[in-house]
C-alpha cells in the first residue's frame, strides 16, 4: 500500500486528468462542428459517445491491459485506423463546408433518433481510435495500481463523468445564440479550418504508424 493517502493520489490524478482535458484536440473540433452545425442536443450525444469511449479505456487501464504500449502491433494498428478515420472526417468537413451557412442562430429542433445514434457513434469511434486516450489512462492508473480496486473504479467513474461534463460545457458554450449567430456568418470558414486540422492530424497519425511499422524493433 502506498504511504500517500488515497485522497492525495486522487487529487493528483484528477488534476492531471483535467489539465489534459483543457488541451484542444480532435474531440474538441468534433464537438465544435457538431454543436454549431447540428445543435446542442446532437452535440450532447457526441459528448456521451466520447465519454463512453473514455470509460472503456479506463476499464482496460484498471484491468492492467498493456497491449497498447508504444511499438506494439495493436498500438500501430490503432494509430493507422485513427489516421484514416480523422482523414475521412476532415475531408467530409471540407466537402460539406458550404452547407455550414444553413445553420441558424435560433433554437435548433431536437435531433431525430438516427441523428443521435450517429452522433454518439461518431464520438465513440473518434475517442476509441485515439491511442493517446489509452496511453494517458494506462499511465494514470499505473500510478494507482497499488490502491484498492473499488477505489480505482470510483476514481475512473469520476474521470469519465468529468469528461462528459466538460465536453457538455464546451458544447453548450459553442452553441450559445451569439456563437451560433457567428456560425451563420463564418461557418464555412470554421468548417474548412476544422476539416483541414482533422485531415492533417489524420495524415500525421498515419505517417507515424507507418514509420513505427517500418522501423526495426
Amino acid at each position: 500500500m502506498s504511504s500517500q493517502p488515497p485522497l492525495h493520489l486522487f487529487l493528483v490524478a484528477a488534476g492531471a486528468h483535467f489539465l489534459a482535458l483543457l488541451l484542444p484536440g480532435p474531440d474538441f473540433l468534433l464537438i465544435l462542428r457538431t454543436a454549431l452545425a447540428g445543435g446542442r442536443r446532437r452535440g450532447a450525444w457526441l459528448c456521451l459517445g466520447i465519454a463512453c469511449a473514455n470509460a472503456f479505456y479506463i476499464g482496460l487501464a484498471i484491468a492492467g491491459f498493456a497491449a497498447l504500449r508504444p511499438g506494439s502491433a495493436a498500438f500501430t494498428a490503432l494509430q493507422a485506423a485513427a489516421g484514416g478515420f480523422l482523414l475521412w472526417l476532415g475531408l467530409r468537413l471540407l466537402r460539406d463546408a458550404g452547407a455550414a451557412a444553413t445553420a441558424t442562430a435560433g433554437p435548433v429542433p431536437a435531433a431525430p433518433p438516427e441523428g443521435r445514434a450517429r452522433a454518439w457513434a461518431t464520438g465513440f469511434i473518434a475517442a476509441m481510435l485515439n491511442p493517446k486516450n489509452g496511453l494517458a489512462y494506462a499511465g494514470l492508473f499505473a500510478a494507482l495500481a497499488r490502491q484498492p480496486a473499488a477505489w480505482q473504479l470510483a476514481c475512473g467513474a469520476w474521470m469519465a463523468a468529468v469528461v462528459f461534463a466538460w465536453d457538455l460545457l464546451v458544447c453548450r458554450a459553442v452553441s450559445h445564440r451569439r456563437v451560433a449567430g457567428g456560425w451563420v456568418r463564418h461557418g464555412p470558414l470554421v468548417a474548412r479550418c476544422a476539416g483541414t486540422a482533422l485531415a492533417l492530424a489524420g495524415l500525421a497519425a498515419g505517417y507515424t504508424a507507418m514509420v513505427g511499422y517500418l522501423s526495426p524493433p
